[in-house]
């Protein structure tokens, strides 16, 4: 039931997120895109599918590192479109996804092992959330230093969009807590 209710919600966060961009611009809605919003129901669901209080710590430590790999990824997207090779748009937006995803799956895993081993050499988590929040703030400030226009959309997200975008976040989350469930904490963390 926790899988299910952390996945109900977060999925309606992503789709309310959705519809801020859509109705109120790229900067009222890209800040509350960028909230951390789906930790909540995570938390929640891993907390109540973890088998002791030491599983919960282990994934909502990861949850920090994890949240600074997410800013570094949509950092790159800020960065790296300008200097891809002059192709098609299509071509230029596939190149950006596969380097993209590939780049935070490689960043996933290194999070699951450098958190792991943070741990289990008696690292403080809190210590390693401060550090990796003010490095996540000061990503932000790099990516926003300059300002560019974000108006609001001049075409509505269509429903079938909506209903995948709040589909697929409730998966990461069901997989996210299910991952908790069966003792997967740091890797529930990540997700």
């Amino acid at each position: 039931m926790s899988i299910l209710l952390s996945a109900l919600f977060a999925g309606l966060v992503a789709v309310g997120v959705t519809v801020a961009i859509e109705r109120w611009g790229g900067i009222v809605g890209g800040v509350l895109g960028t909230l951390p919003s789906t930790i909540v129901p995570a938390s929640i669901g891993i907390h109540a599918a973890s088998a002791d209080g030491e599983a919960f710590a282990a994934a909502m430590a990861s949850a920090p590192a994890s949240m600074f790999l997410n800013v570094l990824f949509l950092y790159l997207w800020r960065v790296l479109p300008p200097h891809l090779p002059g192709q098609t748009l299509g071509r230029k937006l596939a190149l950006m996804s596969g380097l993209g995803l590939g780049l935070w799956t490689c960043g996933a895993v290194a999070t699951v092992v450098v958190v792991e081993d943070w741990r289990s050499g008696g690292g403080d988590p809190r210590l390693m959330g401060l550090v990796l929040t003010g490095m996540i703030g000061l990503v932000g400030l790099a990516a926003t230093w300059q300002s560019h226009p974000a108006p609001a959309g001049r075409r509505s997200v269509g429903a079938a969009v909506l209903v995948l975008r709040g589909l697929l976040a409730a998966v990461a989350i069901a997989v996210s807590v299910w991952l908790a469930a069966r003792g997967g904490a740091i890797a529930a963390g990540v997700a």
